[in-house]
């Protein structure tokens, strides 16, 4: 994450749209155009997934600038409100995600884990396979830990059935 540049969207969002960041990491800067979910890719290590959901949230359960224009926003309790209704989604695309997940979702403020199929089948040396049994194995097994872990969980389904 660190080292990437930020590819900020150029348009403000939709209140309750979701951002995508796929080329760097800035959350703050994707929260300041009203996101309120970030998407955020290859979240392998407690450290990446603690910085992810600080970078979501203002002070004090977050870093975000609090840069006074933001009170403009209309509400008076803007601070606590937005900490309350950002979503921090969190992609598992990679083996050692897997690895660390019973750690993964031990960081607070993480309220989604979403399971990517395509990207951790690559990571596991299945490129274009995800259907492998043993990545449909590791995806169940992922899902498993995060329910019983009471975690939000999530998986993209690569492969939905064809129109007919």
């Amino acid at each position: 994450m660190a080292g990437h540049q930020s590819n900020p969207l150029r348009r403000r969002l939709a209140r309750g749209e979701v951002a995508v960041i796929a080329n760097g990491f800035n959350s703050s800067e994707m929260c300041d155009f009203l996101a309120t979910s970030i998407v955020v890719p290859h979240v392998v290590t407690p450290d990446q997934a603690e910085h992810a959901a600080r970078a979501c949230r203002y002070p004090p359960e977050g870093c975000r600038g609090v840069a006074g224009n933001r009170r403009r926003y209309g509400a008076s309790d803007y601070f606590p409100r937005a900490n309350e209704e950002v979503q921090c989604i969190a992609l598992i695309e990679d083996a050692a995600a897997l690895d660390n997940l019973d750690a993964l979702l031990r960081v607070e403020g993480v309220d989604v884990f979403q399971v990517a199929p395509s990207d951790l089948a690559a990571s596991m040396g299945h490129i274009g396979e995800p259907s492998c049994p043993t990545v449909q194995q590791a995806i169940e097994d992922a899902i498993e830990m995060i329910v019983a872990f009471e975690a939000g969980p999530s998986a993209l389904d690569d492969h939905p059935p064809p129109l007919r």
